[in-house]
């Protein structure tokens, strides 16, 4: 761990001075996260605007291809891999990795975007079951060094019985259909328009 870290620092260090040097260690996605999950290391890349080479959900075209809808600092994007019909995802719009360094002045603001966004699944997927999940940490199965929570409709019976829902879930994480950008963006589209409904029911006197 010492080296990886060491090979970090150098390669920070270089950047600093070069904002086209490529990492020695660009095809190795271990030490790519361990990047983005320490603040000492992907502070420096945004201070040098450099985190959307590395963060898939600091990137501006993955943004694009997912978005549902974004408060004041969240956004919600439709999953590119949906474990279930629905799977959204919330994710500040700055780079940090836990939910335990979120800003406390951020926090009513994810709370009530996160409802939203709750009741605008629940209608679409005719459901009042939704599954929550945040991942913290790289021994917890966090594989993005970005904080997000995922939002799961759920049915009755949509998983066998004998099966672990958080086996279920690791295993389908990854293997899940890979949906098209045009797939994406309907999905988007169909919660945003409902999020629209429901701010404008909330705005009726």
């Amino acid at each position: 761990m010492p080296k990886i870290h060491t090979l970090i620092e150098e390669f920070l260090v270089a950047l600093k001075h070069n904002a086209k040097m490529e990492p020695s260690f660009k095809g190795d996605a271990n030490i790519i996260q361990i990047m983005l999950r320490e603040p000492k290391y992907y502070n420096q890349l945004i201070k040098m605007n450099q985190i959307d080479k590395y963060c898939v959900f600091c990137n501006q075209t993955t943004i694009n291809e997912g978005l549902v809808d974004e408060s004041q600092h969240f956004r919600c994007l439709y999953n590119i891999r949906p474990v279930f019909p629905g799977h959204t995802l919330i994710i500040p719009k700055t780079h940090y990795s836990r939910f335990s360094l979120m800003p406390s002045e951020h926090a009513t603001d994810f709370v009530n975007f996160t409802q939203l966004v709750t009741k605008a699944l629940r209608s679409i997927y005719s459901t009042d079951s939704i599954e929550y999940l945040i991942q913290e940490g790289e021994h917890s199965g966090q594989s993005i060094s970005h904080l997000h929570l995922h939002l799961m409709p759920r049915q009755l019976n949509d998983l066998p019985s004998d099966i672990d829902w958080m086996d279920y879930f690791a295993n389908m994480e990854h293997k899940a259909k890979l949906l098209t950008v045009e797939e994406r963006q309907q999905c988007a589209k169909k919660i945003k328009q409902e999020m629209i409904r429901i701010r404008s029911d909330n705005r009726k006197p």
